[in-house]
């Protein structure tokens, strides 16, 4: 296959021999390493192919083999292009095609985020569009480093970010962590505070000085580690407070009740068959349809719609403006339905296993109660649990809670 498209971009002549020495003529040429195919002998001429720079190359042999050689078909990619250079129109369309994409190149057209997890995709284009780095931009106007250090500041879970400008496509690439500004925060001087009202489970203060015990009771905005440490004479006496960031396991229990239900009547899906496809092309805000205009949709009834947008581009560098979207509805009707009593309590014990997750995530947590309720049109569970979590609000220290009044020991003020 590969043989054939080089062939065809070298270009490729049917040529006609003719005269007595043409089996000496093919010998010569086979020694010269000049290629043939395609050879079709007859009584007076042989047909063969070749390729156009080959051709040059036998006029040598075809004088000493007193040999008549006549191109009787041309084809490839050089007598294209010589054919298209007579058609005005067909160079200036390609001329205005070209001028048209290297224009589009110049601009960016899409942001691709990858390694999140924390934050969404939108999150982060929202940050950068407030730094005007938005699709429609030149690229010559983005700095990457630029755009590293914005996403570093703004978001603290960010460790590691890189973004890249391939072609008209920002790559930027995730890395959730401890990050550089994180760091400098934590070299600020801050309290540990409760974030919520609960009762300590354990505490273990690394930097700082506990302000509280196991077992007690505390509040929200409460001081759990004081980032204050006093420092003393021998004879006991606070010559000077040391601000430090305050740093321990502070472990805060609490309760929650978590209530999940299931109807058991419900809505079930029957499609009709009846579908509808449209095609629209979206450029820049402009949306134009395509669609059967005899087929519409019914106000009255109820569409499931599936669209799918494509985005023209060339390879996965030059993505353009241009965006293909094709929506197809099918119409559908409600049916009613019921589900059994063991049916519904399976579901509500799934949507409640779900929020037991989202918990977990939290800290540990520890099922207290639960109670499963079957009512007249629904079941109803209702768990409650201890959840365990780690204080992580911080507070910061204000300059006159460390700062002393110095004494001066000779004035008579302080007799």
């Amino acid at each position: 296959m590969w043989k054939k498209i080089l062939r065809w971009i070298l270009g490729i002549l049917t040529v006609e021999i003719s005269g007595e020495g043409k089996e000496r003529f093919l010998s010569i040429c086979t020694k010269r390493n000049i290629c043939f195919w395609n050879i079709s002998f007859d009584q007076e001429k042989i047909l063969l192919n070749i390729l156009l720079f080959d051709f040059w190359r036998i006029k040598e042999v075809a004088l000493k083999t007193k040999v008549f050689p006549v191109v009787r078909k041309r084809r490839g990619f050089p007598f294209w292009m010589t054919s298209m250079l007579w058609r005005k129109g067909a160079v200036l369309g390609v001329v205005t095609g070209a001028l048209f994409v290297w224009g589009l190149s110049l601009f960016l057209w899409n942001i691709k985020v990858e390694g999140q997890c924390m934050y969404s995709k939108e999150s982060i284009v929202n940050c950068l569009e407030k730094h005007r780095v938005t699709t429609g931009v030149r690229v010559k106007s983005i700095t990457c480093n630029k755009i590293e250090e914005i996403l570093r500041k703004e978001f603290d879970h960010i460790g590691w970010v890189s973004a890249q400008i391939s072609g008209s496509k920002l790559n930027i690439r995730i890395v959730e962590g401890e990050n550089l500004f994180q760091k400098k925060k934590k070299m600020k001087k801050l309290h540990l505070i409760a974030h919520r009202d609960a009762k300590v489970k354990s505490i273990v203060a690394r930097t700082g000085l506990p302000c509280v015990k196991e077992g007690q009771q505390v509040k929200k905005g409460e001081l759990l580690i004081s980032g204050i440490i006093p420092m003393v004479d021998d004879s006991g006496e606070i010559t000077k407070k040391k601000p430090v960031t305050a740093d321990g396991d502070v472990w805060l229990c609490y309760e929650e009740t978590k209530v999940e239900s299931c109807a058991y009547e419900y809505f079930y899906r029957k499609f009709t068959g009846w579908r509808k496809k449209t095609v629209s092309l979206k450029f820049g805000g402009k949306e134009i349809f395509f669609g059967n205009p005899l087929k519409r949709f019914n106000k009255s009834k109820k569409y499931d719609i599936i669209s799918n947008v494509c985005n023209f581009s060339v390879g996965n560098s030059y993505v353009f403006p241009i965006r293909m979207c094709t929506k197809e509805g099918r119409e559908y009707t409600l049916l009613r339905k019921k589900h059994s009593e063991t049916e519904a309590i399976q579901i509500a014990k799934k949507k409640m296993n779900v929020k037991l997750k989202q918990i977990e995530k939290r800290g540990n947590f520890r099922i207290i109660e639960k109670q499963i309720q079957k009512k007249e049109k629904e079941v109803v569970i209702t768990t409650k649990v201890e959840i365990c979590e780690k204080a992580y609000q911080y507070k910061k220290i204000g300059k006159n809670e460390w700062r002393t009044s110095k004494i001066n020991e000779f004035d008579g003020n302080h007799d």
